[in-house]
């Protein structure tokens, strides 16, 4: 699994727990399948966030494009 899958999944779990909710009410927001929402969050998935899909996490949550990909460290300098 690669550092932009990581990050992504990170990502989301933080707007999971932002919104108190969970994948299978993520996956209904976004017209998705459940089980593949759960599937694809789910640690050392081998299935992955598509570009597709981070970018329409980003719009349904009201996320700057790119967010999920970014970097938390980069983003912000001073907690290294």
């Amino acid at each position: 699994m690669g550092q932009l899958d990581t990050t992504r999944r990170s990502h989301v779990y933080e707007l999971l727990e932002e919104n108190a909710i969970g994948p299978e009410e993520l996956a209904y927001c976004l017209g998705k399948e459940p089980k593949v929402m759960n599937a694809m969050l789910r640690q050392g998935s081998h299935l992955h966030i598509s570009d597709d899909l981070a970018r329409q996490i980003e719009q349904a949550f009201s996320k700057p494009a790119f967010w999920l990909d970014g970097d938390s460290l980069s983003e912000n300098p001073t907690t290294h």
